[in-house]
């Protein structure tokens, strides 16, 4: 920003972070909760809770008035409320009622909510202040049925969320990076970088475990030192993983970690468009998106190695490197063990480039640069609105409701109960049924016809379904125990075939092994679903359709998309599924025009 500005604008950033990291923090610091409002925002921002995207503090020095928070820790907002006089009693939908007392009370110019799906437009015309610009970031899944009409700016680093931005309703995107805040640098410069290679994250993602297990294997092989700061879910830990498996970290004390590592691994996951369900549709990170620890490990003095793909920010193999697949990353890392020198020099070009370009006072010009464009261009107040209800308000208690849930018809009908019950898939009257959505389960009540041909992965309850309909049914099943219990009650139209469970191996495999058959219908609902979907296609008959189960689990996109690529339409049909309460369920069917079941 070349000119000073010429009246102080009030600058709120409000971040509202991972529950765990809340938690993490107020155990690692046991006493801060009882402590005043500003001390433990203060311990909050030192801390270092996504210190590469925490700009308001650095616009003061550009002449504005700022105000950080953090909307969801709840001792950090109780005693906001009480240094007001207020009640700390904090309700169901707290931290949006809580916001808009913070920015009323505020009164920004620009307010930057980091976190889209914290603020919306119905909480934006609630506001007695309106703010002259408000702006969010986004660079990672988005739901389709996201109102963003609420935002004037959506910040990214990855073009495709410019192009859904209006799509949601933004007024305009921009481009803009995280950043590293120059003031760690001496803290860290006196910490030895002692460890080979280090990663700090999630453990999430196929692609990501595959990863980390293959450089697990390759540190065991070759005696490299490896330090694995994972958290998330565990039940995906493999055994290699274990013994260089280290305590979780965050904020500063992942900076620390990271600045360990000689090298530091970034696995960028996939970004997907999902539907309201959260439920993936396509992924849209077109190797285009870059992650917050490409800028915390660069500018902590590692050679970053990063998943192949578009890298605007670094230039590949002068300042980070870049990796295809498990094995090409295992190659790099023996590599650069055994050439420290060239190591050393792309990981200090690295390193001089994020904090040269991308440290936190060149990212606040930046963004205050955005501010001040389109505060210049007088922008259409939002237009409030009022959800009105056809009818009166219904009072009910917890009982009332339980009891109302229970009486339910379409549950009742649809067996959800007997299943539960039973612990099987069955419909009221103790009928099999599909263990599929729903909705699915009744389009195909409705549509499938009597006399076709149908192959199952996997049996069970569907497969007598099946049996009813069909004129044939051929059904494969890895275990050998439910196989032998199933198999007695298959009538004479089953073929069931046991198939010993591999990866890419004969289960996936055993349509393809029937010849002279086309099959009306393909179910893919066992196991190695992927796979499944590759090897169908040629034993289906023109006019049909494949039935692919729980295609809300990302482990599963590549096989959905690989049906698309192949031409085929995609109808998914999410709702609930015998036994399930906790979550839905999503059923997709593949068909072409023609089909069997008159799509």
């Amino acid at each position: 920003m070349t000119t000073a500005i010429s009246k102080p604008l009030r600058v709120m950033q409000v971040i509202s972070t991972y529950p765990n990291f809340i938690n993490h923090f107020y155990a690692q610091n046991p006493n801060i909760a009882s402590m005043d409002y500003h001390t433990q925002n203060e311990a909050f921002a030192r801390y270092g809770f996504f210190a590469p995207h925490i700009v308001a503090p650095y616009t003061q020095e550009l002449g504005c008035v700022q105000e950080l928070t953090f909307s969801n820790a709840e001792p950090l907002q109780r005693a906001w409320l009480k240094e007001q006089g207020l009640s700390t009693d904090l309700k169901p939908g707290w931290e949006s009622d809580l916001l808009r007392m913070r920015i009323d009370e505020f009164k920004p110019d620009v307010l930057y909510v980091f976190s889209p799906y914290t603020f919306n437009s119905a909480l934006r015309d609630r506001l007695t202040h309106q703010p002259s610009l408000v702006v969010s970031w986004r660079c990672a899944t988005l739901q389709n049925h996201w109102d963003w009409s609420a935002f004037d700016v959506i910040l990214t680093s990855m073009p495709s969320i410019m192009d859904f931005a209006p799509k949601l309703g933004a007024k305009s995107a921009e481009m803009f990076s995280p950043g590293f805040p120059l003031h760690l640098v001496k803290e860290l410069i006196s910490i030895p970088q002692d460890t080979d290679v280090v990663f700090v994250g999630s453990l999430t993602g196929t692609r990501r475990i595959a990863m980390l297990d293959s450089v697990a294997k390759a540190a065991k092989k070759y005696g490299f030192s490896l330090a694995l700061h994972l958290s998330g879910d565990f039940s995906h830990l493999t055994p290699s993983m274990v013994p260089y498996l280290k305590q979780p970290v965050f904020g500063l004390d992942a900076m620390r970690c990271l600045r360990r590592g000689r090298m530091v691994l970034d696995s960028r996951t996939p970004v997907y468009l999902s539907d309201r369900h959260g439920y993936p549709i396509r992924d849209i990170s077109e190797n285009d998106n870059c992650s917050m620890r490409l800028f915390e490990a660069t500018g902590c003095g590692a050679l970053v190695l990063a998943l192949e793909g578009v890298s605007r920010w670094f230039d590949w193999g002068k300042e980070i490197v870049s990796y295809k697949n498990p094995q090409d990353l295992v190659g790099k890392i023996q590599h650069f063990i055994a050439n420290p020198e060239e190591r050393e020099s792309i990981a200090s070009a690295g390193q001089n480039r994020c904090l040269t370009e991308y440290n936190m006072k060149r990212n606040a010009e930046r963004f205050m640069n955005i501010v001040e464009k389109k505060l210049s261009k007088p922008s259409v107040p939002p237009k409030p609105f009022e959800v009105v209800a056809p009818n009166e308000p219904k009072s009910y208690t917890p009982n009332s409701m339980f009891n109302e849930i229970l009486s339910n018809s379409y549950l009742k009908k649809m067996g959800w109960f007997s299943s539960y019950h039973r612990q099987a898939i069955v419909d009221d009257s103790g009928a099999p049924l599909p263990w599929l959505s729903y909705p699915a389960v009744n389009l195909l009540e409705e549509r499938a016809p009597y006399g076709i041909s149908v192959f199952e992965y996997g049996c069970g309850s569907s497969t007598l379904w099946w049996a009813k309909r069909a004129r044939r049914v051929v059904v494969v099943e890895h275990n050998e125990q439910w196989f032998k219990t199933m198999k007695d009650q298959f009538p004479d139209n089953v073929r069931p075939v046991l198939r010993e469970l591999e990866t890419g191996g004969d289960y996936c495999k055993t349509v393809a092994m029937i010849k002279n058959i086309k099959f009306d219908i393909i179910v893919i609902d066992g196991r190695d679903r992927v796979n499944c979907a590759y090897n169908c296609l040629a034993s289906l008959s023109p006019s049909g359709v494949v039935v692919f189960d729980n295609t809300d689990r990302l482990e599963y996109v590549s096989g959905r998309e690989f049906l698309i690529e192949s031409g085929f339409k995609e109808l998914r049909l999410t709702g609930l599924a015998s036994m399930v309460l906790n979550v839905g369920s999503c059923t997709s069917i593949f068909y072409k025009d023609g089909n069997c079941l008159e799509l």
